[in-house]
């Protein structure tokens, strides 16, 4: 048997190697276009997933969010000119239907110290999103791509801007294993076709 398929194979082995090529074309496409990495770690079914649906379910649900810290060199955080640099810099989501709500440390009538640092030179401002509980984005079940597309709307001249929180870690986590896995698909490519043959 497996000298009649030698047989075959030998005699007809350009239109045989052909016909290898052309079915990796779908794969090379599919390379090529990417796709979207999942970092989802709790599948459906498991205990995990079962816990983290009851906290859903049952506790109070606060809004996912991610942190920003604005900072100076120069700029004193209680100048004007500072917060008129946070608020030029938070303008994009202010209006954005995404964000329920910016926590600056001037929503009250004197700059909050806890959302200052100590000397004075950066704030801590709280970008609360609509919908997805924080519980579910913490873990990475309700991420859909809005952290990325907020996040590059707010940027400024003066100040230097630092996200912070489970969103921004999360993502960070997933652009890096996207772009590792990225380049082992780069390496292995060339390679395999070698291997099959």
């Amino acid at each position: 048997m497996f000298a009649a398929w030698g047989r075959f194979v030998h005699r007809y082995r350009w239109p045989i190697l052909v016909l290898a090529a052309l079915s990796l074309l779908p794969s090379a496409w599919l390379v090529a276009r990417g796709g979207r990495f999942d970092n989802n770690p709790l599948p459906r079914g498991t205990e995990s997933r079962r816990a983290l649906d009851l906290i859903t379910r049952e506790l109070p649900r606060r809004p996912a969010s991610f942190g920003l810290i604005l900072s100076s060199a120069s700029l004193d955080a209680g100048a004007p000119a500072f917060r008129e640099a946070v608020e030029r810099a938070l303008a994009p989501l202010r209006s954005d239907p995404r964000v329920v709500r910016l926590r600056t440390p001037w929503d009250g009538e004197t700059p909050s110290a806890q959302s200052v640092s100590r000397d004075g030179r950066r704030v801590l401002v709280t970008v609360e999103l609509r919908g997805g509980a924080a519980a579910a984005v913490a873990l990475g079940a309700g991420e859909n791509g809005e952290y990325a597309d907020l996040r590059a709307r707010v940027h400024s001249d003066a100040l230097a801007v630092l996200p912070v929180g489970d969103l921004a870690l999360n993502h960070d986590f997933t652009e890096t294993a996207r772009r590792a896995i990225g380049r082992a698909e780069r390496v292995i490519w060339p390679v395999v076709p070698l291997l099959l043959v």
